[in-house]
């Protein structure tokens, strides 16, 4: 079944959550990675894109002929995305937190184990990757750390701890919406506490009542995530630190240069980039959210909280500062002032004065 068939494929009506086979999973992954080219694959476009510099002077009509190409697989790139982010938007979605209860309820009933995100890096290809690449996005997590209660938001099973070792289970709190996860996390990390998510705009702690707050890879998929950091500013002690990794907006989709100058314009004006709001999910036959996030957002969390941001920049974990040359060489290309917003992940540090 083609790209195109996948993405047209109706989800289950509302409230009703039906669990995706592997094949199915890795499908719709296949979908959200198509919706960020045009017909060129990544390699072709590169070069061509490197030529047409070449011929610019030297052989100007080639380099027409390679400006239409790009010209046209960029006006395919984008019409295709428009057409898919458009379906998506059409599809039954999950839009409370409380809705995952029913979720959970459906993995049980038909023998399946809910997913975690060891299983999404599985479906996505991601699995076989180095495991720095997620050393280093979890790294950046334990480095903000100063001590203190850890709310980790949206803590699945618990890596955060059992993993990376941010800090001891006394002093670590798992929350999530999926209760299952949360048994999960509990036999893995004996002693923390859990609290389940039961409503997209709260969370069942005290205020002031934690010192470090992690979200990775959790914002995007809240319904209103300037709730979310408004009840971030209510549970966290004065001094306190958020880190937030989430997807970022201006991320290079492909290597096509009529991309680039949309990212340019993006930068400023966020609408131009077709950022994603919900998508398909990935192992159930509904659609959830998954924003991307720009800075003018981040700008718009902060409203009439206490937090102020320490750290905005956009990251990418596929070069090892410790690993060769090359690797070295990129990974510090990608963090120079303007490339870096073209990196996939948004960082985000905010301390509450």
């Amino acid at each position: 079944m083609s790209d195109t068939q996948h993405v047209h494929v109706r989800p289950d009506r509302a409230g009703v959550y039906t669990p995706k086979s592997r094949t199915q999973a890795i499908d719709t992954c296949r979908v959200r990675f198509r919706a960020n080219r045009g017909f060129l694959t990544s390699a072709p476009s590169l070069v061509l894109s490197l030529l047409a510099i070449f011929c610019l002077f030297l052989a100007p009509i080639v380099f027409i002929a390679i400006f239409i190409i790009l010209l046209a697989d960029f006006v395919s790139f984008f019409a295709y995305r428009l057409r898919t982010i458009s379906t998506w938007e059409r599809l039954p979605r999950l839009t409370a937190i409380a809705e995952w209860s029913g979720v959970s309820d459906a993995y049980a009933k038909s023998g399946i184990a809910e997913p975690t995100m060891t299983d999404f890096e599985e479906v996505s290809g991601l699995s076989g990757h180095a495991t720095w690449r997620n050393d280093l996005r979890y790294e950046e997590i334990v480095h903000c750390y100063r001590g203190g209660t850890v709310l980790d938001f949206g803590a699945g099973d618990g890596r955060l701890l059992y993993r990376y070792k941010i800090c001891s289970p006394v002093n670590y709190i798992a929350a999530d919406v999926s209760r299952d996860l949360l048994i999960k996390c509990s036999q893995i990390n004996p002693g923390v506490r859990t609290v389940l998510l039961s409503q997209d705009n709260e969370i069942n702690l005290g205020s002031e009542s934690v010192d470090f707050i992690a979200c990775t890879e959790a914002l995007e998929h809240v319904t209103k995530p300037a709730q979310i950091v408004r009840e971030f500013s209510r549970v966290l002690r004065t001094g306190g630190r958020v880190v937030i990794q989430s997807p970022c907006a201006t991320r290079l989709r492909n290597p096509n240069p009529f991309h680039l100058l949309q990212i340019l314009f993006g930068y400023y004006y966020p609408k131009v980039l077709l950022p994603t709001v919900v998508h398909e999910n990935t192992f159930l036959r509904n659609a959830t959210y998954h924003w991307d996030f720009s800075r003018q957002d981040v700008a718009l969390w902060m409203l009439g909280t206490q937090l102020h941001a320490l750290h905005i920049a956009a990251r990418t974990y596929r070069f090892n500062p410790k690993g060769g040359m090359l690797h070295r060489l990129c990974y510090k290309l990608f963090r120079l002032p303007v490339i870096r917003w073209l990196c996939v992940d948004l960082n985000i540090v905010l301390e509450k004065q």
